[in-house]
Parts: structure tokens; sequence; C-alpha cells
């Protein structure tokens, strides 16, 4: 995989380009392809982006000045992984099977809420499917906000998804091919109303897999208190 030098991005408007420049891509820089592919892929969770404003990422476990860590303590809390420090709950991740993809590979300066709707079409295009091939193509994918959704819906065989927003349908089970996406937002403070108890479908989907079923299923009140303010950044 040739990622890392891709500067596609520059061929958008000058403002969408701007946010992603000067293209550092750490899923790159720290071969997670290499390094945190799991020898079992059981499940693929697509988030939104590195952080613009730091030097922290999901998969470095040393703490960087800025970085906030609110995926990555959520997710860690959520699925309930064993582990004193972030390198062994990382590894506890990788061990059971999980991956993380960036829907938008490079670092976000985002000027919104979410990076502009031209940079995530684009790389999902150019780089999520292959990512996607790359690790196995994975049978069970849980998007974690509106930005993984929409990178989803630019793979082929994925177009469907189009239909669907996180707002309205957090929980919910799409089927694309053989594939089953789980449907999710973000896990902070901001998006917590609309974090609703949705135990049956997410069982559905994670049922061969009973720590993060459980976890997923948690009560919205259970959910909120070990959540932190923030943006989607990994």
């Amino acid at each position: 995989m040739k990622i890392g030098g891709c500067i596609a991005c520059d061929s958008l408007p000058p403002a969408a380009a701007a946010t992603v420049r000067p293209f550092v891509k750490p899923c790159a820089e720290f071969a997670i392809y290499i390094r945190w592919r799991p020898v079992n892929l059981t499940v693929a969770f697509i988030a939104e982006s590195p952080p613009g404003t730091s030097e922290g990422y999901f998969y470095d476990p040393e703490p960087r000045p800025g970085y906030a860590e609110v995926l990555r303590r959520a997710l860690f809390r959520i699925l309930s992984l064993p582990g004193e420090d972030v390198s062994s709950k990382l590894t506890a991740f990788k061990q059971r099977g999980y991956m993380l993809l960036d829907a938008v590979k490079c670092r976000c300066k985002k000027t919104g809420p979410q990076p502009p709707q031209s940079v995530t079409k684009l790389c999902g295009r150019m780089w999520l499917q292959r990512e996607l091939v790359e690790i196995g193509n994975p049978l069970r994918v849980c998007v974690l906000g509106k930005t993984a959704l929409l990178a989803l819906s630019q793979v082929a065989g994925f177009e469907s998804l189009t239909r669907w927003t996180v707002s309205r349908n957090c929980g919910s089970v799409v089927k694309a091919g053989q594939c089953e996406i789980l449907i999710w937002p973000f896990p902070s403070d901001r998006n917590s109303h609309i974090l609703p108890r949705h135990r049956g479908n997410v069982q559905e989907i994670l049922s061969r897999d009973r720590g993060m079923m459980m976890a997923l299923a948690l009560d919205l009140e259970d959910v909120k208190q070990h959540l932190e303010p923030a943006g989607a950044a990994t």
C-alpha cells in the first residue's frame, strides 16, 4: 500500500485541500497494516480522521501534548479491554480481532464538525476499499459517526449506505453483500442524545463477540458516565 505519498486532495478546492495539508498520514507512519492487523479479523471500526491539532494518534501509545484521547479512552472502556496502560490495551484490541481505520487518512484541521465532504468522499473512494481488502475484507464493520458512514458509502458494494444516517439509524445493522455494518455514533458527550438502547440489533451483529456485544449494549446512562466531551479525531 503506497498511501503515504498520496496528495490527491491537492486537486480539491483550496479550502478543502487546506484542511489536510501537508498530507501527514499516521496510518503509514505507524505501519498499522503490518503492526496492528489482527491475525483473525473480527470487526473493523471506522472512525473519522487523525487529529489535526496534535501529534496524538489512536495507535501511538505515547502521550502527546494536546491529544485528548477521546476515541481511544471511550472505545477501550466500552470494550472493557484488559491492561494497565495504552500499549497493553492496544495489544488486547488487536488480539480480540479488532482494527481501527480512519475515513480520512491525513491529519485533518477541521473548520466544522466534520472534515469537508469532498475530502471524505475522495479518501473513501481512493483508499478505504483498498484498506478493507488489505486487512482481509471484514464481514463486520462498525462505523463511528457521520464521516465514517459517508466514506464507507463511497466503496464499491456499499453504495446503499447513502440511504442511512447516524442520527436516524443509530444502532441499526445494515447488510451490504456479505458484510454487516453497525451504524454507531462517535462515542462522545455531544452525541449522547442519539445513543438510545439498541440491544437487539447490537447483539445481532456482535453476538459472536460476547464482550463487545455486552459493552455496546449498555444502558445509555452507563455509557454516558464514561464519555468525555470532544471532537471525533482518533
